[in-house]
């Protein structure tokens, strides 16, 4: 980028690195435990709706396991699992 320096360059890889790794390591988590697929593509849905990891992989998990299948059937379950806590 013009006008950054190398040492400018180098301090903003390693301020970012841990970011990186700690995002990496909770989309690695969410992926783990929802199995991928269509339940991750949920999952993904509910973070960029507001709601945080954890919280959407729980839920994701409730809805399939109660019979939810498919990704408008996940995402409603989930979401009616979200708004009641």
């Amino acid at each position: 980028m013009p006008g950054i320096g190398r040492k400018t360059a180098e301090r903003i890889v390693i301020d970012l690195q841990d970011r990186i790794a700690k995002e990496q390591g909770a989309r690695a988590a969410v992926a783990k435990a929802t199995g991928g697929g269509e339940a991750g593509d949920v999952v993904s849905a509910l973070v960029n709706l507001g709601y945080n990891d954890r919280q959407a992989a729980r839920a994701v998990q409730e809805a399939k396991a109660d019979g939810a299948a498919g990704f408008a059937a996940l995402l409603r379950a989930a979401l009616s699992r979200l708004g009641k806590g």
